[in-house]
């Protein structure tokens, strides 16, 4: 009989599992870094993974605040995260969309909240009422990165003109 014997290398990995649109759970490896980003509901008053076409639309002008959350979980201090918050083109900010998180120790998580405005509704495509975006937040710190997204629909309220009749 023969035995054979393994040799498992730890992994400094970590597992995230996220609902998708639909409902389907998607799980990733992620590296020492992990990242989560939210939106918050105003419907329910608590930051979200996604808001669906059934959840809260935003209108032009209105403000979207976002949260990005980065957590260690490798076994060393990470002495700089760059963290990028890429945007739709339907949604705009005033500020920086990156920053730079400093002296990350092992297990520890930091966030940042962002807040974004709609676009006007002249910037939303012309054949459509209800656009839904998808916002990616990246960090990075030399070979070890995370990306994680948070989905926001969008309404274009299409007002009726001046003098026109009321049905």
């Amino acid at each position: 009989m023969l035995a054979g014997f393994f040799l498992v290398k730890p992994s400094l990995a970590a597992v995230r599992c996220e609902t998708q649109y639909g409902g389907k759970e998607v799980c990733i490896r992620t590296g020492k870094l992990q990242v989560n980003k939210e939106v918050f509901d105003p419907r329910n008053k608590k930051f979200v993974d996604n808001l669906g076409l059934n959840d809260h639309k935003f209108s032009p002008g209105e403000q979207v605040t976002f949260k990005i959350k980065v957590k260690n979980v490798g076994d060393n201090t990470f002495d700089a995260i760059n963290v990028l918050d890429i945007l739709p083109d339907l949604l705009k900010t005033d500020g920086n969309p990156q920053f730079q998180i400093k002296d990350l120790k092992v297990g520890e998580e930091k966030e940042q909240e962002i807040k974004v405005k709609v676009a006007g509704a002249d910037k939303f495509p012309r054949d459509k009422s209800v656009v839904c975006v998808v916002n990616v937040a990246e960090a990075v710190s030399g070979e070890d990165k995370d990306r994680d997204t948070a989905q926001v629909c969008l309404e274009r309220k299409v007002l009726p003109q001046k003098g026109a009749p009321v049905l």
